[in-house]
């Protein structure tokens, strides 16, 4: 969980000090595809709980 703040750091698509195959592109993918639809792609997080993302699009 990030804070406000730093919840734009989820659609970087910058690679990270630890690896991990498979992450680090999908978000940053899916926030391109809704910005260029008009639309947009929403975080909602909980501390020790996790975050959920909705897509939004007109």
């Amino acid at each position: 969980m990030l804070s406000m703040q730093d919840q734009h750091m989820y659609y970087r698509s910058e690679h990270s000090a630890v690896h991990i195959p498979g992450t680090g592109l999908g978000l940053a993918i899916v926030k391109d595809i809704a910005d260029f639809h008009g639309g947009q792609v929403e975080v909602s997080s909980r501390l020790n709980l996790g975050s959920a993302f909705s897509v939004v699009l007109p």
